[in-house]
């Protein structure tokens, strides 16, 4: 096989992965039911007024969610979608850095492997699906990843 056809190749493995790690997480973020702790976060910080998203007196305030999923709220509604659209472009993001950082491996078979570890584990799509702040933070962690491996 010649390096453009093993390119290509690798190329729409890598595309293929992204696109159903994507289908999944925005089938989640519609069909699962708003969770306890989703909803306990939006009712204690984001919905309950800007003073209240700076009360870090219980680890559940994670600050960038709650601003992201009060503006989601404001301008897409209450929906549960709605609350998880901060999660779901973290989620797009994660998954664009994973490919990225998978392009960088030598071999092919090495680059497809790692790109499937990052985007099939379930508590990172679980995470990535939900109104919690922790989707948000593996995709800036890969996203900080992908920029040392640059630097």
């Amino acid at each position: 096989m010649s390096d453009r056809t093993s390119t290509t190749v690798r190329t729409l493995a890598t595309a293929a992965i992204a696109l159903a790690a994507l289908g999944y997480l925005v089938a989640r973020a519609i069909h699962v039911p708003l969770t306890y702790d989703e909803a306990a976060s939006y009712f204690s910080y984001a919905a309950a007024g800007p003073i209240a998203l700076f009360d870090f007196n219980v680890a559940t305030n994670h600050f960038l969610n709650s601003v992201l999923s009060r503006l989601s709220h404001a301008f897409f509604g209450a929906d549960e979608w709605a609350l998880r659209l901060p999660s779901l472009a973290a989620g797009a993001g994660y998954v664009a850095c994973a490919a990225a950082v998978s392009r960088g491996a030598r071999d092919a078979a090495v680059g497809l492997a790692g790109m499937l570890l990052l985007t099939t584990n379930p508590y990172v799509m679980d995470y990535l699906a939900l109104s919690r702040g922790y989707g948000l933070a593996l995709a800036l962690v890969l996203g900080s990843v992908l920029m040392l491996g640059a630097w």
